[in-house]
């Protein structure tokens, strides 16, 4: 059965009256001894259908014949008349109730009183009347939400304001540790925010998991509110549990606006390195934010201010190795989430493009063709080792493509076996994938002077189809023309290659233009 929907075969003859306003019959019901008290499927008597109708003579009819324990009865949801009414905004029934018996602080299953009630429906005369009458103004719902937090979501200045002339606290939390502040900030609810500021709310109270106002107004696009946080003090550095600030919020949400009020205020301190503001705006991929903060004076190689690396404090005797501090530049980022107008960005304002040992640009960018050629474009060594000695990586994407790019570019993949250092080789890690090792076997052999496979490789080769084509690379030497085209495209280099158009206009003949170009 559902507590909540009204059936009509389970309501009495008393409650229809009383539901639809019928003085009438409601009177001839009771003076013929009609029970004023039987209750439908949802637990409602006549009392709760006539106040929740706001059918005030029914009221009037029915109080005489109760109890003061069937006025304050609960239906099954917990709800009295009183709530009933108080939610509908019914006044007039409102101040019947409380003037004959009903108590202002009966709350429903959900700890939600008739005050609360009212508030949540801007009914102001009934928030009066059940104030007048001892109703709890510092009530809360099951889950901490309190008056001010209601007509701080509502944005409600005018019944905020009354309800603080009245008493309404501002200290009382939800379970998460929210005040109203908060609650105004979140919403973007800037005059209430204002108000509640005015009368004693704390700009910087910090939730259970350590957010502040300030953080929840960047996090949802508020710059009004981040203004009239910050006009009251808030402060800018205070950090989440998890080290984040408001800045970063705003970085993350890519609100531009937000992160131009809060840059100036914020201090980025080294050791927060790599999740800086900007690393969060390249990993999301929000442009005009990261344009906003390399042009106010992030480091676009670490993501810090760079007075902050330039004048960080350092211990007797220590110095400050950036690059060891900060390995994982907010390139990798962009990166990684394939934000190639973000890269560009990056790489236009200067973003180093060296291979580190645990973080490599051009790995993380493979097989993606359009992100290895701007890195390649950019000065990143198409030999950085990563790639062209990472059997693990090429074996992952099986990407024959990309491989194949990158050796145009002047790639000379090593296919030495790392199995009995700390890797592992091709043959091993392609075991259930001859077509694939073979196919690679052949293009690094069209794109080297000097092929050398190893006992896995060619154990795994040994019977399959491809083994006299490739028995053939090994044990015949490669002709002086080849041998000529890799020396020469070496001395060439790879940014060169990058762009056949450069190869085009040596002073040498087309064929062997085409020739250097694999075009024969």
């Amino acid at each position: 059965m559902d507590f909540t929907e009204a059936y009509s075969d389970r309501c009495s003859s008393v409650g229809h009256a009383a539901r639809i306003g019928n003085v009438s019959a409601l009177t001839k019901l009771i003076q013929s001894g009609s029970s004023v008290d039987v209750k439908d499927n949802r637990g409602w008597t006549p009392l709760h259908e006539a106040a929740a109708h706001g059918q005030l003579k029914c009221v009037q009819l029915l109080i005489p014949h109760l109890e003061v324990d069937d006025i304050n009865c609960r239906s099954f949801e917990g709800e009295t008349p009183l709530w009933l009414a108080a939610k509908k905004g019914h006044h007039p029934v409102v101040l019947t109730l409380v003037e004959t018996a009903a108590d202002p602080n009966i709350s429903n299953n959900e700890e939600g009183s008739p005050l609360l009630q009212a508030v949540a429906g801007n009914h102001q005369e009934c928030v009066d009347i059940l104030l007048q009458h001892g109703a709890n103004i510092r009530c809360q719902f099951c889950n901490g939400w309190s008056l001010m937090h209601e007509v701080a979501c509502q944005g409600n200045t005018v019944m905020a304001r009354h309800l603080l002339d009245a008493g309404a606290p501002l200290d009382l939390a939800d379970d998460f540790g929210i005040k109203p502040v908060f609650t105004a900030a979140q919403y973007g609810r800037v005059e209430c925010l204002r108000l509640i500021l005015e009368r004693g709310g704390d700009a910087n109270t910090q939730a259970y998991d350590k957010a502040t106002p300030l953080y929840l107004a960047a996090q949802e696009d508020y710059p009004q509110c981040i203004e009239v946080l910050l006009s009251h003090g808030a402060n800018a550095n205070l950090e989440t549990e998890d080290g984040l600030k408001p800045l970063h919020a705003a970085a993350h949400k890519g609100h531009e606006r937000c992160a131009r009020q809060l840059y100036p205020q914020t201090t980025i301190p080294p050791q927060t390195a790599p999740y800086t503001p900007l690393h969060f705006a390249c990993a999301q991929g929000h442009i005009q934010v990261i344009k906003y903060l390399l042009e106010a004076g992030c480091d676009v190689n670490t993501g810090l201010k760079k007075q902050d690396v330039n004048n960080k404090p350092k211990k007797d005797g220590e110095g400050v190795d950036e690059e060891h501090m900060n390995p994982e530049a907010p390139l990798l980022d962009a990166i990684e989430n394939q934000h190639l107008n973000i890269v560009k960005c990056l790489l236009e304002n200067g973003a180093k493009t060296e291979c580190l040992e645990m973080f490599c640009p051009l790995k993380t960018a493979f097989p993606s063709e359009p992100l290895l050629r701007m890195l390649l474009e950019h000065g990143c060594s198409v030999n950085c080792g990563h790639v062209s000695k990472g059997p693990e990586l090429l074996c992952e994407n099986q990407d024959l493509k990309a491989v194949k790019f990158l050796l145009h570019c002047g790639m000379e993949l090593d296919l030495s076996c790392l199995h009995e250092g700390n890797g592992c080789c091709l043959g091993v890690l392609t075991s259930s994938n001859t077509d694939f090792m073979a196919t690679l076997v052949k293009m690094a052999a069209e794109f080297t002077d000097n092929l050398h496979l190893c006992c896995h490789l060619v154990a795994r080769l040994l019977d399959t189809s491809h083994w006299d084509q490739i028995k053939n690379l090994i044990e015949n030497p490669p002709s002086l023309q080849h041998l000529s085209r890799i020396t020469i495209r070496r001395l060439v280099g790879s940014k060169r290659l990058l762009n056949p158009e450069n190869i085009m206009t040596l002073p040498i003949t087309r064929v062997t233009k085409e020739y250097l170009l694999y075009k024969e």
